[in-house]
């Protein structure tokens, strides 16, 4: 039996997250791969949770298939 972990919010991101339209037009994308380009602070991360957490809630991914990639210039 494969036991499935839950997404939760902590209490501290209960509230609805406000995406732009180019950022709802991420989490609407429905085809294969998509790289997500923005300067730092224009909520790439956050978008790249919500598309995750969107598609768990709606039964389309489980949490064990999903792979979230994040990189800094940085870390480059």
């Amino acid at each position: 039996m494969t036991v499935v972990p839950a997404l939760t919010r902590s209490a501290a991101a209960a509230g609805p997250v406000r995406l732009d339209a180019s950022q709802r037009a991420v989490l609407d994308h429905r085809g294969g791969v998509l790289r997500v380009l923005g300067a730092p602070g224009s909520g790439k991360s956050t978008v790249a949770v919500e598309v995750v957490a969107s598609r768990c809630a709606a039964g389309e991914l489980t949490p064990d298939q999903c792979l979230v990639l994040t990189a800094t210039r940085a870390a480059a």
